[in-house]
């Protein structure tokens, strides 16, 4: 079964944080500035954190990038409560939501569970041996 691991970090040439597949980049945010963001209207941290992640992504060559980040109250093991972050035409994308249906900007941030997140994945063909969220 495969598992995710942790990158090193390489500060300018970081390409995220957790490895799960090759076309996917994950940058993870649990720290109190996460927390804040991820409940307020902190919507310019979240951008600049979406920028990063998909920096990382490019540098990796990857096909799609999410942001993790912790809820507050919700502790690590209940991780796949989290909130996931994309920007809405690589969410499209990755759902294969043709062109001409996809009539909003495509760098909107939406916002969605990380157990949706690895759902949508596993339909996409990334990740089918992942454990879901919250089991062994």
């Amino acid at each position: 079964m495969a598992r995710s691991k942790r990158y090193a970090q390489r500060g300018s040439q970081d390409v995220g944080d957790i490895d799960i597949h090759a076309g996917i980049t994950l940058e993870v945010k649990a720290g109190a500035a996460a927390k804040t963001a991820a409940e307020s209207s902190s919507d310019l941290q979240v951008k600049r954190w979406l920028e990063e992640t998909n920096n990382e992504r490019r540098r990796k060559g990857a096909d799609f990038g999410i942001l993790i980040m912790v809820r507050r109250g919700v502790p690590l093991k209940r991780a796949e409560d989290w909130w996931a972050v994309m920007q809405a035409g690589e969410y499209a994308d990755l759902r294969g939501v043709p062109d001409d249906r996809f009539d909003i900007n495509p760098h909107l941030p939406v916002r969605f569970s990380v157990q949706h997140a690895i759902e949508v994945l596993r339909e996409a063909g990334y990740c089918p041996n992942t454990p879901a969220p919250g089991t062994k």
